[in-house]
This record gives structure tokens, sequence and C-alpha cells, in this order.
């Protein structure tokens, strides 16, 4: 008696609640991040004021002062801060591109330079030296100013200037912080990120140096960007939403970006792309065409399935919504033996197989691109409207735009799946266009009948209210003689 109750306790969660579940199928878990609309990024810099403390002739506060900018006349806040729209791409690539053409030219004269010296058969211990000082700083950032300031060495000019090549090269934010001892995570957190998101985030901002009062006095002001649109959440890989309509002949689904972030405080986001950023995914929000979060306020896209089996490729997976019961699994470079499968009974799954496999759903056939078999089910609760004739007619049409032409039988299927679902004078419009024959048939005599019938009553009401007229005068003329 227990047992039975429990199976009956199973299979009303199943019916009732599983379609509370979740409606969107997750194919893939990416990790955690944000996501935010690029149209509102304003560019953050924090300046921090430098002071070498070296002598004012000193080589390498000269090489710094032949290479940093003039100040600029921007004010800042007391945190040293200033917030300013995002500047354009064209003035920002004109400026990377000359900078990064005269560091690398630097940096590739500095470097032929300590290989010509290096293949010489006396190094001299300068060389040996700069050597060590170069591998510093371009090894994890452990080349720091106070190194420089405790080498007690003569050096000549060169030594210095190659040293600054190394360490002021674009995209490379962290060794410059490193190399001034400024303290990273706390940079970050006022760029608006969070801490855990890791040194990463550094290469994707911008330094300059500006000069100050003297050679020993300088500004460094590092650049990323802010959002006021930014949140958090966790990334995956979605699923087309859909399901099969008119018998299997059709695939509705909704068409919305295949990223999506799942976030706290504004519900599932739609994202155009995301990039990993240190430790954390970066994604833009899709403000155009269907949202994940109001996507059933969208137009279906409707896919013609003859085969009843629809495929999209998600990253390195294979997704698939279908109506048969079973699929092959072709292994070993076999065409002829094969393993049986069955689908999973929601119709949609995703899919790998070996490099040297093929799966057969129907008669389509989908190379394997992974080193094992392997299937995930996934369960779908959307339910979509079948199309009425009229829609079908539409659907005909538009698909003969893109160039895809439905034969008669493909035709024929697609209606006689509609039945009487679109109602009757969707039923009656679609049977007189396709038997105008018939209904000409049948219809002019019935017109006729029906003329003849409407005639046959507007007489009799004629003659029926011109008797009555007539009598009710023949009772006035009684009532007058007598």
């Amino acid at each position: 008696m227990r047992r039975k109750f429990s199976t009956f306790l199973i299979i009303l969660i199943h019916l009732y609640l599983a379609p509370c579940v979740r409606t969107l199928n997750v194919v893939k878990e990416k990790g955690y991040g944000f996501i935010e609309d690029p149209a509102y990024d304003q560019e953050k810099c924090v300046s921090t004021p430098i002071k070498l403390g070296l002598q004012e002739r000193h080589p390498f506060a000269l090489s710094l002062r032949n290479s940093c900018r003039p100040p600029e006349t921007v004010e800042m806040n007391e945190h040293g801060e200033k917030v300013r729209q995002k500047r354009s791409p064209i003035a920002v690539g004109v400026a990377i591109v000359a900078f990064v053409s005269s560091a690398v030219v630097g940096a590739f004269t500095a470097w032929n330079y300590i290989c010509d010296w290096s293949r010489a058969a006396h190094q001299s211990a300068e060389l040996k030296k700069l050597e060590e000082i170069l591998n510093l700083a371009h090894s994890n950032s452990n080349l720091t100013f106070q190194l420089i300031k405790e080498d007690r060495d003569e050096h000549n000019d060169e030594y210095f200037e190659q040293i600054r090549i190394a360490i002021f090269q674009p995209g490379q934010v962290e060794n410059i912080l490193s190399f001034f001892q400024i303290n990273k995570e706390k940079l970050i957190k006022e760029m608006g990120f969070k801490n855990n998101i890791g040194n990463g985030v550094l290469r994707k901002m911008e330094h300059n140096l500006f000069c100050g009062k003297n050679s020993n006095n300088y500004v460094l002001e590092i650049c990323a960007w802010t959002n006021p649109t930014r949140v958090y959440g966790n990334v995956a890989l979605i699923a087309p939403v859909g399901n099969f309509i008119n018998n299997g002949e059709l695939y509705s689904y909704y068409d919305t970006p295949r990223l999506a972030v799942f976030t706290d405080t504004n519900g599932t986001l739609s994202a155009n792309g995301c990039e990993i950023l240190g430790k954390q995914w970066s994604c833009r929000l899709a403000t155009k065409g269907c949202n994940i979060g109001s996507y059933k306020s969208c137009t279906p896209t409707l896919v013609h399935t003859p085969d009843h089996v629809y495929t999209l490729e998600i990253a390195d997976m294979t997704f698939v919504a279908t109506t048969v019961t079973h699929y092959s699994l072709y292994e070993n470079g076999s065409t002829t033996a094969h393993k049986t499968l069955d689908v999973p009974q929601s119709g949609h799954f995703l899919f790998t197989a070996p490099d040297d496999s093929f799966v057969q759903i129907g008669s389509r056939r989908f190379a394997g691109r992974h080193n094992v078999h392997n299937m995930i089910q996934l369960h779908v609760n959307e339910s979509m409207n079948d199309l009425s004739h009229a829609q079908l007619r539409e659907l005909k049409e538009n698909l003969a735009k893109e160039g895809v032409a439905l034969n008669e039988l493909e035709e024929m299927r697609l209606h006689d799946s509609v039945g009487f679902g679109g109602g009757i004078y969707d039923t009656v419009t679609h049977f007189v266009r396709e038997h105008w024959l018939i209904s000409a048939v049948i219809g002019i005599p019935l017109l006729l009948a029906a003329v003849v019938l409407v005639i046959a009553i507007l007489k009799w009401a004629y003659r029926k209210v011109k008797c009555n007229k007539k009598k009710k005068n023949n009772i006035n003329l009684n009532f007058h003689v007598a």
C-alpha cells in the first residue's frame, strides 16, 4: 500500500511541479561574471603621484622625463579620480598605435642590442646585470623601483632606457603597479570591480605617465571603465526555448542569444558576447532582438522540419529536438555496426560523439567532435501554438523569399496537421482556396437557392404588409359609413 502511495506522489510531483522547475535549458555553466550595457560605458581614471627620490640628473629620472606626457588640465576630486565619457575607439586606437609603435621599435632595438652583446665572447658585468633586471621585468612583475634605488653600480644611459622600455609597455599595467609598489587590489576596487576578479583585469587598463614639476616628480594615471548598468551573476549557455507544433512538421522557438547571465537583482539577462577577464566573465548586454528576460513577447522563429528533427550547434555540442524515439551511434569508423539508443522523453537533448564516430537521427547524420559519447537530457516545458491555414500560407511565402520552396506533399502535410484548429472561417476559406471547382459546383446552386429563398421571403413579406394595409383601410371605411 505504501509503495503504491509513494508511486502516486512521484507521478503527481512530476506532472504538476516539473513544469515549474525551469523553462530555460541550461547547456553549460560558464562561471561567474558581470553583464553591462556598453552604451553606458564611462572612462574612469585614477591618478597616483610618483616621487622618485633620485638625483635630479639620474639617468633613469631623465629617461622618464623624456618619455612622460605634458600634464593635463583636467580637474580631479579629492581621491585623485576623474570620470569622463569613454573616448572614441578611433582616438584611442590612434594613441595606442602610436604608443605601441614607438614601444615596439624601442623594444626591438633594445632586444637587438642585448642579443648582439650576448653573442659577444666577453659579456661585461653591466650587461649581465641588465639581463637580470629585464628578466625580472618580464617574469611576473618582480622588478621594483626600490631595486634600482639600491643599485650602487654605475650604469650608462642606455641601461636605464632599456629598463624603462621594458616596464612601460602597452597593456602591462600590472608591471607598472608592481614596479612602483602600488596596491593593485585597492586600484581594482576603486575601478568598480570585485576583488575576486583577479589581476587579469589589469590587462584591459591603460596607463599614462604625466610630467611633474621636475625629473623626480610624476603622475601615474591608470584608466579603466565604469558602468552603472553592471550587475553580477552566473554565466551560462542556454538552448533554444521552443517546441514542435503542427504534428512535428514545424519547430517553433524564441530566437534569443545563446548566452545568458542569471543575476540576483535583475533576473535573467541575454548577452551578445562574453570574454574572460581575469577570473570572471565580462558580458555585453543584448539590447536588440529577442531577450531571454521577456522572450514570451517575441515573435517565434519557425523552422520547417519534414523529418521531425531540428538541430543547432552550441559550443562543442549538438542540440537536438526531435519527435523520433531512437537514434543510432556508429562507432570506430563503422558504417554498419551501431548502437540503438533511446531519445529522452522530452525529445530535447545534447550529445557529443567521438571523432571517429557519427550519430544518425532519422535520415540525418552528425559527425563526432569529441573523445567520448555523451547525451544530456533537456527538460522543455514551453508550449507553442499551432499555425492556422492562413499562417501556413504566409509561412510558405516567407520561405519562398528565402529560396526555400515547399513541394506539394510537404504543403499538404502541413495543412493536414491543422484540421479544424484554425476555426470555422479559416477551415472554410482554406477548403474554398484548395478545392475551388468543387466549391463552385456546390456553391453556385446553394447560392442560387439562397437567392430564390430570399426573394420568396421578401415577396411573402411584401404581400403580407400589403394585405394588412388593405384590411385596415376596409375597416376604416365601414366605420365612417356606419
